[in-house]
């Protein structure tokens, strides 16, 4: 069974704050967020981003936030790393210990891994996802 701690108008709160730090790092104008029950969507030109505030991991990640998807057209200008560094800034206010990202390809693995993410081990050996948690990525981080 997934369990979400936060109600809807929290992570509601948290996409309006999302929008506004993307309209600053992409100095855009127009809002680009929506949001669907317990999933966070931002989709613009220069960026693809969907965050769930549910993980369907074992109980051990039940205070977690889900990057599903996340891209960027431009590549290798720290826009990921911001992204991660303003989500661990969050982290107390939304009450998440935990970030998990999924499904990476093999450009995205080497980040996870050189922040620090960990491979999330189940049954299955061919799983692509990874988490980590926010304690430790603020100490890889140096925040």
């Amino acid at each position: 069974m997934i369990e979400v701690k936060l109600k809807i108008e929290e992570i509601s709160t948290f996409a309006n704050e999302l929008n506004q730090y993307l309209k600053l790092e992409f100095k855009h104008k127009k809002d680009s967020i929506n949001f669907k029950n317990h999933n966070v969507f931002a989709n613009h030109y220069d960026y693809d981003i969907m965050i769930r505030f549910f993980s369907y991991y074992p109980s051990k990640y039940y205070n977690s936030i889900t990057i599903s998807r996340i891209s960027f057209t431009e590549e290798k200008k720290g826009h990921a790393t911001r992204l991660i560094e303003y989500l661990v800034s969050q982290s107390d206010k939304y009450c998440y210990d935990y970030i998990i990202i999924e499904s990476t390809n093999r450009s995205s693995q080497a980040f996870v891994e050189k922040l620090g993410f960990k491979k999330i081990i189940l049954d299955d050996d061919n799983m692509l996802d990874y988490v980590i948690s926010v304690t430790d990525l603020k100490k890889n981080l140096y925040i």
